[in-house]
């Protein structure tokens, strides 16, 4: 019998108008039993995953619900931990098995739960699953101030005498996480992940096969660990673990000996989930041939066609070399250009060998002009990066261009010595060392625990590139959901139905393109970033790629039915935006449509302590060329713009804090904002990341008392 079936208040309500029956039983009823089922009934749905309960626990919570309820006083710490619930899946996953205890336990059946329940632990300490859930609050800080050594206290309960494997799953990753939490500790960090294994943790094989193959001062790299635990991971499909496998089997190390055959079995299973690094070996071995697997530039090149290549520059690189010599495809150059200038151009991971290339073919005129100056300048970009082919490309077109100063005539080395030769040759690649695909090391540094990219523009570094901010970028995705329930402004619902190609420019995740993707999956969707964020397997009609904001979007001119941009305030200088809004107006198709949507930065009816913080705010945004303002200004920019007709604009208004769900998502939105900007504005103001938290924490409460609210604007265009 289902436990709501149990329940007075509900025997004889149908089963979807329980959740409504018992928000109004607690709005409506003085009875405080019924008050106290209704909420029961409520944090059993919810432990049980079920998002719209957990959303209205929050709600009902909350200061501005409570104080017009009957029996249920205001509870921050309960809201906060439902709402956190709704993201955070292992705090979700771990609510679900404490719902009896939850339920049954007299001195849980309160509205003052949270209390209850650290007060229950102190005093008995013999609730396993509750020292998990408490570790988790206390640890990352939700419904209470973040205490990690009270945290660590009941997670290492729950992990020992409970037995729970997520336990010590997680204190292994806060042990090993030096920027959350300013620990570094491996061999504390490998301890947990074993005794997790131990307790059945299939996860911390993925753990422990990461930390031997990768090794640290604390934990020595260990090959044949690696490989033991890597196998089991490898039987569970976990694609990293394919990997490691792979690599060993082919390198002949964790006590293997060589098997390239083996080797590509679990590297093309790693790759067809998505891994690169490990579709970038397996390209290796079929290109080069390795051991006892020939070379084969057909499988090489079916490797390098797979969607997940067209981000990775050496897969890249190896198309054009392969269109430029004619190495199991007919020679073309301009594919091979192409592909060259894709690999050449990763903001995140330039490859200076595809730069090399570009330089040899401006050098000799294969398929484009032949520019000794370009060529040069190719050169020196590979240079800078230290590949030294380029040093002496540079140092022979020098010694050509004075002695053109001087008029002596100096011949050119032939082309077919700078040509990439067949592997079966006995002459030098110009590539050699360099064949081997590396691990990508991303230019990050770390500030306060949040992770940024390494840019000589200061606007890119404003915001970071971390796991934290693709949340906060998820919300705001879902707060424009809320805001104008349809996912477009312009009427395209007929084309998208028909089959239309869509451009998303500074994607970020791409939740817009992926939800689109999915209804309308006759059309194609791509999403362009200066990076790729991790993504869960996409539809297959929608891609990802990288590009240098710099020099524009790499497509073509007239590509693009419908060209969007969705929420890139901060992330745009001036001169981003007049390059970028150009760079639309060219790849979209006359006829074609455009369309913005922003927040317009500024929040209004606000409280004293959120106009310190919008004026900080603001200050640091224009040392950094940003213009909080652009909102507001994008219509007038468009209409100023002569390749484009029937420019519209509109604006929708939302509650920040109050006035139902969208402002709680609105609220939860600007509070992920004071997270996100929090290391560079207290590093501009030489503030106390302290003093931070409190005016934040006041600016919050005040949006609330003084009922502040926000514009997003959204404008479309037709590109003549």
């Amino acid at each position: 019998m289902a436990y709501e079936t149990t329940m007075a208040p509900f025997k004889n309500v149908r089963e979807e108008l329980r959740l409504i029956h018992a928000v109004d039983l607690i709005h409506t009823s003085s009875d405080l039993t019924d008050n106290i089922e209704a909420i029961n009934y409520l944090r059993h749905k919810a432990c049980h995953l079920d998002t719209e309960a957990k959303t209205k626990l929050s709600i009902i919570f909350s200061e501005e619900e409570s104080g017009h309820l009957p029996h249920v006083q205001r509870d921050r710490a309960e809201a906060d931990m439902w709402a956190r619930s709704v993201f955070d899946k292992q705090l979700s996953l771990a609510l679900k098995p404490c719902a009896p205890i939850f339920i049954t336990t007299d001195d849980l059946s309160t509205t003052h739960f949270i209390d209850c329940m650290t007060a229950r632990m102190n005093r008995d300490g013999q609730e396993p699953l509750l020292n998990y859930l408490a570790g988790l609050l206390y640890s990352k800080g939700i419904g209470f101030p973040q205490d990690l050594q009270r945290g660590i206290a009941s997670l290492k309960f729950a992990a020992t005498e409970g037995r729970i494997a997520e336990a010590g799953c997680e204190l292994g990753r806060i042990y090993s996480d030096r920027y959350k939490y300013s620990l570094n500790e491996p061999a504390e960090s490998i301890h947990w992940f074993h005794r997790a294994f131990e307790c059945g943790s299939t996860q911390a094989v993925v753990d422990l096969a990461y930390g031997f193959f990768e090794g640290s001062e604390q934990v020595p790299k260990d090959d044949v660990r690696a490989l033991r635990y890597a196998k089991d991971g490898a039987l569970l499909n976990d694609k990293y673990c394919q990997y490691i496998v792979g690599h060993l089997y082919l390198k002949g190390k964790g006590d293997q000996t060589k098997d390239a055959q083996e080797a590509v079995k679990y590297l093309n299973a790693s790759a067809s989930q998505g891994f690169a690094v490990a579709l970038e070996e397996e390209t290796s071995v079929y290109m080069y041939g390795h051991g006892n697997v020939k070379q084969d530039y057909g499988k090489a090149f079916a490797c390098c066609m797979q969607s997940i290549a067209t981000n990775i520059p050496f897969c890249q690189a190896r198309l054009g070399d392969m269109y430029r010599n004619a190495w199991g495809v007919t020679q073309d150059f301009h594919k091979a250009f192409e592909y060259y200038q894709n690999a050449a151009s990763q903001s995140d991971t330039p490859y200076p060998y595809a730069q090399h290339m570009l330089g040899e073919m401006f050098l000799h005129g294969e398929g484009v002009p032949k520019d000794l100056a370009v060529a040069k300048e190719w050169f020196q970009i590979a240079s800078t990066q230290g590949y030294e082919p380029s040093q002496t490309k540079i140092q022979q077109i020098d010694l050509i261009e004075a002695n053109t100063a001087l008029q002596k005539p100096m011949t050119l080395m032939s082309p077919s010595e700078f040509l990439l030769t067949p592997f079966n040759s006995k002459s030098v690649i110009v590539e050699d060392t360099h064949a081997e695909p590396k691990f990508v090391v991303n230019q990050f540094e770390y500030l306060d625990g949040r992770n940024y990219r390494k840019s000589t523009f200061p606007h890119e570094q404003f915001l970071p590139s971390d796991d934290e901010e693709i949340e906060r970028l998820q919300i705001n995705h879902l707060l424009f959901k809320s805001i104008f329930v349809t996912p477009f402004f312009s009427p395209v619902e007929d084309s998208l139905a028909a089959g239309i190609k869509v451009l998303g420019v500074t994607s970020g995740p791409g939740w817009w393109l992926i939800d689109m993707a999915k209804g309308y999956p006759k059309s194609h969707f791509t999403g362009i970033d200066v990076m790729i964020y991790p993504l869960n397997a996409p539809p297959t009609n929608c891609h990802f790629r990288i590009m240098d904001k710099t020099v524009g979007l790499p497509f073509p001119d007239h590509s693009f039915d419908l060209v969007t941009q969705h929420d890139v305030l901060f992330k745009y200088s001036q001169d981003d935006w007049n390059l970028m809004l150009s760079e639309m107006i060219r790849v979209t198709k006359p006829g074609g449509r455009i369309e913005l949507a922003e927040s317009g930065g500024s929040i209004q009816d606000i409280g004293p302590n959120m106009s310190i913080w919008m004026m900080r705010l603001t200050v640091s945004l224009q040392t950094r060329g940003i213009n909080l303002k652009m909102a507001t200004q994008l219509a007038s920019m468009l209409e100023g713009m002569e390749e484009l007709t029937d420019v519209h604009s509109s604006h929708r208004s939302t509650p920040v804090g109050w006035y139902g769900r969208t402002g709680d998502i609105a609220l939860e939105c600007l509070e992920r904002l004071f997270e996100a900007v929090k290391p560079k504005v207290c590093e501009d103001w030489s503030m106390s990341t302290a003093k931070y938290d409190k005016v934040i924490s006041t600016a919050s409460a005040e949006c609330r008392d003084f009922r502040s609210w926000l514009n997003i604007h959204y404008v479309t265009a037709v590109k003549k």
